[in-house]
């Protein structure tokens, strides 16, 4: 006997497994977007294209995983921005923090970062080296490591790039610059009328692991995906070496 309010039933129902089958098929279909900043020589753009020794490990995760993906090289307060608040994005060379472990899935370790105090023609004694003036960039790990250092005997600059870190520490406005090696060979590189002689590198200020993140709230299955296809490459390496 026909029941028209048992056929409207059905009708709903299998409407909404259309629908929740369309959000699925979206989800797992969606291209993730992977932010970096340019770091070279781990992550740069060259003809337009991202290419670096971080650059080539993120590929090879998100290919072997057969998820789509898109690389884009951005300044680091967008890249943060974005793999904090946007689903299936992630973030490449970050260096794991008391401030953001809890807003990242962690998967595998892109390379090493050695940042280090650079000092104009001289650097002070070590026992002294973490009091004086320092200058940093913004929005960086060193920002975050700096926001855990208990010593606080310094005045410290936070600055919106490394040409401007770089700039005071020559005039003398500071007596360290906290970067990573790299970060001081592109200065040098795009600032030819400076001495590279009159930089030197002091002391090593910290050393930590930079990995591939991914936004916590992305495609579960995905993420799983991704997390066995990371650990697997790893597995392999440590194989091969």
């Amino acid at each position: 006997m026909y029941n028209p309010i048992m056929q409207m039933n059905w009708n709903i129902l299998f409407l909404s497994l259309l629908i929740l089958c369309s959000f699925s098929s979206s989800g797992n279909n969606a291209t993730w977007i992977i932010y970096g900043e340019n770091y070279p020589p781990y992550s740069y753009l060259s003809s337009g294209k991202a290419v670096g020794l971080a650059v080539d490990k993120v590929k090879q995760i998100f290919e072997d995983a057969n998820i789509d993906y898109r690389i884009d090289i951005v300044p680091w307060a967008r890249a943060l921005h974005h793999a904090n608040k946007d689903k299936n994005t992630a973030i490449f060379s970050i260096i794991k923090t008391k401030n953001n472990k809890e807003h990242f899935e962690w998967l595998s370790v892109t390379h090493d970062v050695d940042i280090y105090y650079w000092c104009y023609k001289e650097c002070p004694r070590d026992s002294e080296i973490d009091k004086v003036n320092v200058a940093y960039t913004r929005h960086t790990v060193v920002a975050d490591l700096m926001r855990m250092n208990e010593r606080k005997k310094r005045m410290e600059f936070q600055l919106s790039s490394y040409k401007q870190a770089f700039e005071m520490l020559m005039k003398n406005r500071v007596k360290v610059v906290l970067h990573p090696e790299s970060i001081y060979r592109e200065f040098i590189k795009n600032n030819t009328n400076v001495d590279e002689k009159n930089i030197v590198r002091g002391p090593l200020f910290h050393r930590a692991p930079a990995y591939l993140a991914l936004n916590r709230y992305s495609n579960r299955s995905q993420t799983q995906i991704l997390r066995s296809t990371s650990i697997k490459l790893m597995l392999k390496e440590e194989k091969v070496n």
